[in-house]
């Protein structure tokens, strides 16, 4: 059992990146109104945090409507008038924010009220995960050559190394946040354990004072993983859009919203086909470096003077290791290749309905302008200080038709 918060508190959940963060999101997104009936504020009304996590970061993905800080601005002021409920605000994004961002996240929030928690995974489940994170984010590295990158002796300042060890150095963002909040004991960090799903749900639950079971049910396996073939159809697909230069949108809807989440409904199938491998085990170099890199994450989490929850011991990993692994298979099975192609077409369909709502409302808004234009021109006037008069018949047309164009094409992607 886990001490509740103080009344007022603020919980940042900072993840980072491919510890779990999906399902506890889900969980409290679907129970918010549940929440609020016992003091807890869960801001926005998305699953996460994520476009107010862009626009303070100054950075949104590819293929999306750029964040606004207005965006952030709003969440915050949800969260300043929500003093007298505690509060959760949940972003992996801000696993990865540097020293200049944290401050300015801290102080807005409210550095006198937050409470950080994060999550420390084993590195030997966390490195395929990113891999294929990162796979379904444009990327082509295969699984060999990423953890070339990643675990090299001094890791280079590519942007593989970069994005993993800006999320996952786990005594830097130890550092960053007990700097921001003023104090080590205000940062909280759960040991994952894969035998004990139900932990982080539970913290949760005991951090906010909520009844117990509330998140823990829907917080099990809402983000499952793709197989080796199935990352290694994506990757290809991604080499595809990079050569053919095809637009970021596209692939947010044809292969994000579309390929990705029909691959991943293979592991929903109750009979794997033997074709559709497990991430193999890592080449015996790679091993000994995360068994290495293991030990040096246990003694810093339990050097920290954090408060820990789970076991540390949980971080020490011996992974398994075959110089002979093939990270590159050539074949997928008949029945995750016709679900890619289900995802796909599916995709296609979803963008082409969007774009004919899009048009009707465009058409709507100019079926209504022209109507206003006559009216104006009953009245006198087809616009503020314009005679009817001295605007010819052809002009009217082309400036409603203009107006009609640009909202035609305006961007059109999603939040996440």
């Amino acid at each position: 059992m886990t001490d509740v918060l103080p009344a007022g508190a603020c919980l940042l959940h900072i993840g980072p990146y491919k510890t779990g963060s999906s399902a506890i999101q889900d969980a409290m997104h679907a129970h918010r109104e549940q929440m609020r009936e016992h003091g807890v504020l869960y801001p926005g009304d998305g699953r996460r945090a994520d476009r107010a996590g862009w626009a303070v970061l100054g950075r949104t993905p590819r293929g999306r409507v750029p964040a606004r800080i207005e965006e952030w601005e709003s969440l915050v002021e949800e969260v300043d008038a929500a003093r007298d409920m505690r509060v959760c605000v949940s972003t992996e994004d801000f696993g990865r924010a540097g020293p200049r961002f944290v401050k300015r996240i801290a102080t807005d929030l409210g550095v006198e009220r937050l409470y950080v928690i994060a999550v420390a995974r084993r590195l030997d489940g966390l490195l395929p995960s990113q891999w294929q994170q990162r796979a379904q984010s444009h990327h082509t590295e295969s699984y060999d050559e990423f953890l070339n990158v990643v675990l090299a002796e001094r890791p280079s300042r590519t942007a593989t190394a970069k994005a993993f060890w800006s999320s996952h150095d786990l005594g830097a963002m130890i550092d960053r946040w007990s700097t921001a909040v003023g104090s080590a004991e205000r940062v909280i960090v759960v040991v994952a354990d894969k035998s004990d799903r139900g932990l982080l749900p539970r913290t949760f639950e005991d951090l906010l004072g909520l009844p117990a079971g509330m998140l823990v049910e829907d917080a099990v396996g809402t983000n499952p993983s793709l197989s080796l073939n199935g990352v290694e159809l994506l990757r290809r697909v991604n080499l595809l859009f990079a050569e053919r230069g095809w637009s970021d949108e596209a692939y947010m809807r044809l292969v994000q919203r579309g390929m990705i989440p029909a691959l991943k409904a293979m592991s929903h199938h109750p009979g794997a086909d033997p074709l559709d491998l497990k991430v193999p085990p890592m080449p015996p170099w790679a091993a000994e470096a995360v068994a290495e890199l293991s030990r040096a994450r246990f003694e810093t989490l339990t050097g920290s003077g954090v408060r820990v929850i789970g076991d540390p011991d949980t971080l020490m990993a011996s992974p398994d290791s075959d110089a002979d692994a093939d990270y590159r298979p050539g074949w997928i099975s008949v029945d995750a290749a016709a679900l890619a192609v289900q995802g796909v077409v599916e995709g296609a369909f979803a963008s082409a309905d969007s774009a004919r709502k899009r048009h009707a409302r465009a058409l709507k808004t100019a079926r209504r302008e022209t109507r206003k234009a006559v009216r104006n021109a009953r009245t006198g006037t087809a616009g503020p200080g314009v005679a009817v008069a001295q605007t010819s018949g052809r002009d009217l047309a082309k400036v409603i038709a203009g107006r009609a164009l640009r909202r035609l094409r305006r961007p059109t992607g999603g939040s996440s």
